[in-house]
């Protein structure tokens, strides 16, 4: 229970960076000039490493719990967050759109994963204080 409970706490954490990071990409597409844009830049690429790091921690202990959803989820969300890095990075250092529309489609499947498994370990700690 001490696993799937710390699962649930970085989750939140997870899903928080990865809103501050679509956030400041965000931002950063409306201000494409100046030195804001690039310490936005920066930023984001900081956040998108701490939400890489947040979702190895995740699929670590998802793998601990012994559910089978929450593997699944976590799996699904450290995938896209990989493609969205690699993509982001293709993106800066070939500057076509098609990198960062699938940085985007990634970073969106990661939003809805760590959501979906939010919802399902809240489910579970509801179901398993009636018991």
């Amino acid at each position: 229970m001490n696993t799937i409970n710390t699962l649930f706490k970085y989750s939140f954490v997870d899903l928080i960076a990865l809103i501050s990071t679509f956030s400041l990409g965000f931002a950063k597409s409306f201000i494409n000039f100046g030195i804001l844009a690039e310490s936005l830049l920066y930023l984001h690429i900081s956040l998108a490493l701490i939400s890489f790091l947040l979702a190895a921690v995740l699929l670590k202990l998802s793998f601990n719990t012994g559910l089978e959803f929450p593997k699944i989820a976590s799996t699904i969300s450290f995938s896209s967050i990989v493609l969205a890095g690699s993509s982001g990075i293709t993106f800066l250092l070939t500057n076509n759109n098609l990198f960062s529309h699938i940085m985007l489609g990634a970073f969106e499947v990661a939003l809805i994963s760590t959501s979906l498994l939010i919802g399902y370990l809240t489910c579970f700690f509801r179901l398993c204080k009636r018991y």
